[in-house]
């Protein structure tokens, strides 16, 4: 499901504050620079509309204040805040960070975010459509209690060996344990137990299995009572993959299957260039070369770079793989869709070969992420780094520079890197 992750983390921070911060939310303004966490509900009122608002018990938040008709937030990891408008038609949630303004739950609309985020709500009184329902089509629940699986939700590729957090979100007082359960055909059968009698946590570090490969699929929470009953479920919106990266040859190209349905993200598409028959970046594309030198062509028209290359982009009839051929007459490996969406927006210009003919292009390395599209950092280093020009990588040192750079929403712009395509890259100067 599309919903920021709603757990339980927040009940083990039993804070006595919780009443205090309540009567004073009710009244004007409260803020708190340290974490405040609810054991229970707490009423939130906005004096200016006369909206009035449930804190739900598990909410746990940085700092939040309260105006007349809004009211602000900020979360760090990993801290969840649910609020719940009542009623048999509820208002909006409006807000600035893109949060669903609607998710009909029983007895109102209720809005969680999961951090690090900051944001800024100004519930509506004009209702949310009817036709919404409470529970997707990929969800079962019963008697207010409610599961939502929040990653992976669909388009994600995971990478055997690696640790995967798989995160959930829970409603409802009866849910005591969760089980998470596998499909890999798309969700037409979910047969591999992942894990069972989970603690409602929210979160489950799987190591994904070294043998598992899919390109299909699809995770499922369910919540369990205590004595074992299923209560709820909730699958991944749509399929993501898992591919096995234990071969000597290293990353397998991005396959078109990966992300046919995928819209790419407004900051990572490029202007087709004139002339072109596909969507063509307007500047140069880089690549880790076998000498380590870059690959900076100037993609701007659909005529070959190198005598060698039929097209810029090529792929064979028997694959789904899909190369860059540069102006040195070698094809580079786009090394998952990320960075493939970081450069073109969309496949129109691949240009489909023959074997014998993709053959005699030699491989030339790896196809590194455009300079300014995205954020990366690597699992076992805290840091996170801006891509720049020659693929250097530039540590940005604090929230104030990486707002700066890429706005208030730079924490949902960060890909994860394989450490085994870090050394495509060189370090540069810190971002101060």
């Amino acid at each position: 499901m599309n919903h920021p992750k709603f757990s339980e983390h927040g009940k083990i921070f039993k804070l006595a504050l919780a009443s205090v911060v309540a009567l004073a939310l009710a009244v004007g303004v409260y803020k708190a620079s340290a974490v405040t966490s609810y054991n229970e509900d707490a009423p939130l009122l906005l004096t200016g509309s006369g909206i009035s608002l449930v804190i739900k018990a598990g909410s746990s938040v940085r700092q939040i204040s309260a105006g007349p008709s809004s009211f602000s937030i900020k979360l760090t990891h990993p801290d969840t805040f649910s609020v719940f408008y009542p009623g048999p038609q509820p208002g909006r949630f409006v807000n600035d960070a893109g949060f669903p303004e609607c998710d009909l739950v029983d007895g109102g609309n209720l809005l969680v975010v999961n951090g690090p985020v900051e944001a800024t709500v100004t519930p509506s009184a004009e209702p949310c459509p009817g036709e919404e329902t409470a529970v997707p089509a990929s969800s079962s629940s019963s008697g207010g209690n409610r599961v939502i699986l929040t990653y992976p939700n669909g388009g994600e590729v995971f990478e055997s060996g690696s640790v995967q957090t798989i995160g959930w979100q829970s409603a409802g007082n009866q849910i005591k344990k969760v089980d998470l359960v596998l499909s890999l055909d798309g969700g037409a059968t979910f047969l591999r137990v992942v894990a069972e009698r989970l603690p409602d946590s929210g979160y489950f570090a799987w190591t994904v299995p070294a043998s598992l490969v899919s390109t299909a699929a699809r995770f499922m929470v369910e919540g369990l009572s205590a004595d074992g009953r299923v209560l709820a479920t909730d699958a991944s919106d749509h399929v993501f993959v898992i591919k096995d990266i234990s071969a000597a040859e290293g990353p397998a190209p991005v396959e078109t299957a990966e992300v046919a349905a995928e819209t790419p993200p407004a900051e990572a598409s490029a202007p087709a260039t004139s002339g072109s028959t596909g969507a063509a970046p307007s500047e140069p594309l880089e690549t880790s070369g076998q000498t380590g030198e870059s690959e900076t062509d100037e993609l701007a028209s659909a005529a070959p770079a190198h005598p060698a290359c039929p097209a810029q982009l090529i792929k064979v009839d028997y694959s789904k793989a899909v190369y860059y051929c540069g102006s040195d007459g070698r094809r580079y490996v786009f090394p998952n869709h990320r960075v493939f969406l970081s450069w073109f927006q969309d496949f129109s210009g691949v240009l489909e070969i023959g074997r014998d003919e993709m053959a005699v292009i030699v491989l030339g390395g790896n196809v590194t992420y455009k300079p300014g599209s995205r954020l990366v950092k690597v699992n076992t280093d805290p840091r996170v780094y801006e891509v720049t020009s020659g693929r250097v990588l530039r540590w940005i040192k604090d929230e104030a520079a990486a707002v700066k750079l890429f706005g208030a929403g730079w924490n949902q712009k960060v890909d994860d890197l394989p450490e085994s395509l870090f050394s495509d890259y060189s370090l540069g100067e810190p971002v101060e």
